[in-house]
């Protein structure tokens, strides 16, 4: 009995070995490379081991049509970690015809995982298979870095790891694709909506949840950026909400079609935006491009006038004081300045907080310095009654005073304990050089609001607790906590 053993293990061992094997082949304008079969799912890979274009090892050049089912792509072979997939390339041997799209040829495949000694993922690597799952372990960094293709397969779900950092070009020409974000993944976000943000919020990269049903999108103030097919995945969409802040929509290789691709998602669709801003003035070249094709018309809902302030300029604030306006919460100086950069009082700061609260008071304050006739008095009842902001002392309010930072973020971290928010968020200030100007009282204040990412430094090292509030700053704030 034993003997048997030992030869079927002997057996075991020459089938495996058998798995394997070194193999010549042609491969672009003549260059020879060695490469090895790795049998995989009914079919197999050939990995690169030496030659070819970039003399990198590791590489798989060749992947057969009839793998199928649920395939996990093997770290190493023979020894050699498999480091990327190829694409476009002229690859032939005697056996294998032209693969130019990596896995794209593999029709079978319901799933396929990536390990992490892969770091870079090109476009049109992925299988072409209806309903196909694509999960990237972790290690794996960039996704699709040459910026100019895109997935042309069917794939619907995409689990991506904590620590990809970067993605250009569009993430799929599917209308059912849904990503999977790792939760601890810090350089993008998923909102509410479903929609996958870079985390500093600037650039909108794919709708990732719900897509079928999705009717509508807002885009987060602050977005400056849209991938031109972040939309594709989005069947339902009949509207979409744009901020003053987006300036670009990224065009791809379309320099000749204003908004490049993502109006060919978008056709019968309705873009909402303000009179006069970008999204306005590209819609109209959009439509003047086809000006023979009403067809391709995409209607231009207006969600207000140009914004009435002379003195705002195109800087970072701007879509902050465009929210501000459209919610009524700040008012300008006159009626065609904002002032961005002078200073917030606290009279105007509890202003603001009462006219979002959208609550009457019938409170009495105390305050010998509120007068009944300022435009404030309400505001101050209000937030007296309810602990948001008190007094300097007990007869005092000194609401021409301005605001420090420190000051502020109290006010705020009152004003969310008011509205029952969770308010447990602590940051480290240790990484800025002056958190210990910042006063007793308003420590944890300053804590809560830098985790929000409500009151940032003012630059990376410096909070600046002692600094005055510009009315730009407050703007930009007050939109952080409310949205």
């Amino acid at each position: 009995m034993k003997k048997r053993l030992f030869s079927l293990g002997i057996c075991l061992l020459l089938c495996l070995s058998l798995l394997s094997f070194s193999a010549s082949a042609e491969y672009h304008e003549s260059n020879t490379i060695e490469t090895v079969r790795y049998d995989l799912n009914g079919g197999y890979i050939l990995v690169q081991k030496s030659g070819g274009w970039s003399d990198v090892a590791g590489c798989i050049v060749y992947a057969s049509p009839d793998i199928a089912g649920d395939v996990v792509l093997p770290e190493e072979v023979e020894g050699v970690p498999v480091t990327g997939i190829l694409i476009y390339s002229a690859f032939t041997s005697e056996d294998e015809p032209n693969n130019a799209y990596g896995f794209n040829r593999c029709d079978k495949i319901t799933s396929l995982t990536i390990p992490g000694t892969i770091k870079t993922i090109s476009a049109d690597a992925f299988p072409n298979a209806e309903g196909c799952t694509v999960i990237l372990k972790e290690g794996v960094e960039e996704l699709y870095p040459d910026g100019t293709q895109g997935l042309s397969c069917n794939i619907e779900r995409l689990v991506l790891p904590k620590s990809l950092y970067r993605i250009d070009g569009r993430l799929s020409a599917s209308t059912k694709l849904t990503i999977e974000l790792d939760e601890d993944n810090s350089y993008f976000t998923v909102d509410e909506q479903g929609l996958m943000i870079t985390a500093d919020g600037k650039y909108v990269v794919a709708a990732t949840l719900n897509g079928e049903e999705a009717k509508s999108y807002i885009i987060p103030y602050g977005v400056a950026e849209i991938n031109y097919r972040a939309f594709r995945s989005c069947p339902a969409l009949t509207d979409i909400y744009f901020p003053d802040s987006v300036i670009e929509i990224d065009v791809h290789n379309y320099t000749d079609r204003p908004l490049g691709t993502l109006l060919e998602d978008c056709i019968g669709k309705k873009f909402h935006a303000r009179s006069g801003g970008v999204i306005e003035k590209a819609l109209i070249n959009h439509n003047t491009y086809f000006q023979n094709f009403p067809e391709r018309h995409i209607e231009f809902v207006s969600t207000g006038e140009k914004l009435p302030y002379t003195d705002i300029g195109t800087g970072w604030a701007v879509p902050y004081i465009g929210w501000a306006f459209d919610k009524n919460v700040m008012t300008g100086t006159t009626d065609t300045t904002f002032s961005p950069g002078s200073y917030m009082t606290r009279g105007m700061a509890v202003t603001t907080l009462y006219r979002i609260s959208r609550e009457e008071s019938d409170y009495q304050h105390s305050f010998t310095d509120v007068p009944d006739s300022a435009y404030y008095s309400k505001a101050v009842s209000w937030a007296a009654e309810n602990s948001v902001v008190n007094g300097v002392t007990e007869t005092q309010f000194a609401p021409g005073k301005n605001i420090t930072r420190e000051q502020l973020a109290v006010m705020l971290y009152r004003y969310a304990q008011y509205l029952e928010m969770d308010s447990s968020k602590r940051a480290d200030l240790s990484k800025y050089t002056d958190a210990g100007n910042i006063s007793g009282y308003a420590l944890e204040a300053m804590q809560w609001a830098n985790a929000e990412g409500i009151i940032n430094g003012r630059n990376e090292t410096t909070l600046s607790p002692k600094g005055i509030t510009t009315r730009a700053e407050y703007a930009a704030v007050l939109q952080r906590l409310v949205d």
